[in-house]
């Protein structure tokens, strides 16, 4: 399954169990763990629809949830399925009701505006760079990384992880399709665009991501133009 594609899939699931009704009638949330979730089945519903049939493991929150000083809360394993269209939006019956099961989902969740192809680009990249941003932070906080560090220290890392010889992230906010998606999509582009090398500090390649977040508009549109020949600066226009 497309990297994109399962992140958007566990962000539509993670929404609805943020606000959920079991059997029982008391209400709970859910917060599953990234590197935990699994598709397990996707089978047709109706024309443009598929249900997708998951399991992970979720850190579980209801009226009764009490914890003792110092108890580290402990995650349960969860298993459901969700329906959802072919642009991977959410589906709802007669009644309004998200295709949530075995939950029923309390927390009312606005219909998504069809977007244009360019838009919905627009929007993928926007959310790439932000998760980028905050991945290369925890890593930099897992590992006691100094922003006058190199970068290829960072690379080496990031390699590492994608072996399997070192854990994608010891607090389990980072999964590994994350990981790969970011190392091949964001930082060797924004390395070749703002001509990078592994000898620099790590300092420059995270100015130079949060320098596409913070003007991202501009960015986007030198992209669709075809008018980022060199480093991407927003004073230049």
């Amino acid at each position: 399954m497309d990297v994109e594609d399962l992140r958007k899939i566990f962000q539509q699931i993670q929404n609805c169990l943020e606000n959920v009704m079991g059997g029982s009638g008391h209400l709970a949330s859910f917060s599953m763990i990234p590197d935990t979730f699994k598709i397990l089945q996707v089978e047709p519903y109706g024309d443009t629809a598929q249900k997708y049939h998951f399991s992970a493991k979720a850190y579980r929150e209801s009226e009764f949830t009490v914890h003792e000083e110092n108890e580290k809360p402990v995650p349960e394993e969860i298993t459901g399925s969700i329906v959802l269209d072919d642009q991977l939006a959410l589906i709802r019956d007669d009644n309004g009701e998200v295709l949530l099961a075995p939950w029923k989902c309390v927390k009312p969740i606005e219909r998504q505006p069809l977007l244009s192809t360019r838009d919905r680009a627009k929007n993928e990249l926007s959310d790439k760079l932000m998760r980028a941003d905050v991945i290369l932070r925890i890593m930099i906080d897992e590992m006691n990384f100094q922003k006058d560090d190199r970068i290829v220290k960072l690379i080496e890392e990031i390699q590492y992880r994608m072996k399997g010889i070192q854990t994608v992230s010891e607090s389990g906010r980072i999964e590994y399709v994350e990981l790969e998606d970011m190392y091949l999509n964001i930082i060797i582009g924004v390395m070749d665009q703002d001509r990078l090398a592994p000898d620099d500090e790590i300092k420059f390649l995270l100015e130079s991501i949060r320098n596409r977040i913070d003007h991202f508009d501009l960015y986007f549109e030198k992209l669709q133009q075809g008018s980022l020949k060199g480093p991407f600066s927003p004073e230049s226009g």
